[in-house]
């Protein structure tokens, strides 16, 4: 095993260490584990040992894994401000069917709609364009269709709450996972304020 592949193979485990801990401590289940919920805790568990197995077995070069640290940091970097912007009231667990209580929309949130998806899929994206192995790749489009289906299904609750149109309003000018580019228009207080007993975690 050369250096690169036993730093990145640290930084995976530490990274998803770090995300299974949260995933008990930043997310709550108000109707319980669904089996879709299941599903995805079965792939982030088999999906990290494979890349753990790949990467033990292949060369990495000291470019190719400043490359995954970089992405490993970054992802990691995202995902801890994600937690700090739901510290105040925890999101649901992912596929829950719960009525959307809370619309945050600071910190990451001001940029991307799913920073905590996002912040998975670079954690799943260091490895593979670090080794540059189709295993490694096949791992992250996995996890990738996987944040993308969860993320529709909450988006979906959202389009059938009492924010359906503050939800609306920020999916034109915030992106799910990539930033948009050519307009960050900050959120209008009075669009989003909503009656009862609901409420909008607005910070800017």
């Amino acid at each position: 095993m050369s250096v690169g592949s036993a730093l990145l193979i640290g930084e995976l485990v530490t990274s998803l260490a770090v995300q299974a801990v949260a995933a008990k401590t930043m997310f709550i289940a108000p109707n319980g584990i669904r089996s879709s919920t299941r599903f995805v805790a079965s792939c982030f568990v088999t999906c990290g040992l494979t890349q753990a197995l790949v990467l033990s077995l292949i060369a990495i070069s000291t470019g190719e894994a400043a490359i995954g640290s970089l992405l490993y940091i970054c992802g990691l970097g995202l995902f801890v401000a994600t937690c700090r912007a739901n510290r105040p009231r925890l999101l649901s667990v992912a596929f829950s069917e719960d009525v959307p209580q809370h619309l945050v929309v600071w910190g990451p949130y001001k940029y991307i709609r799913h920073p905590y998806y996002a912040s998975y899929c670079v954690t799943w994206l260091a490895g593979a364009a670090a080794s540059r192995n189709p295993i490694m790749a096949g791992t992250f489009l996995l996890m990738l269709t996987i944040y993308m289906w969860a993320a529709r299904f909450e988006e979906r609750k959202f389009l059938k709450s009492c924010y359906a149109a503050a939800y609306n309003r920020y999916r034109t000018t915030t992106g799910m996972l990539i930033p948009y580019l050519w307009t960050r228009l900050p959120l209008s207080a009075k669009l989003l304020h909503q009656r009862g007993s609901a409420s909008i975690d607005i910070r800017f």
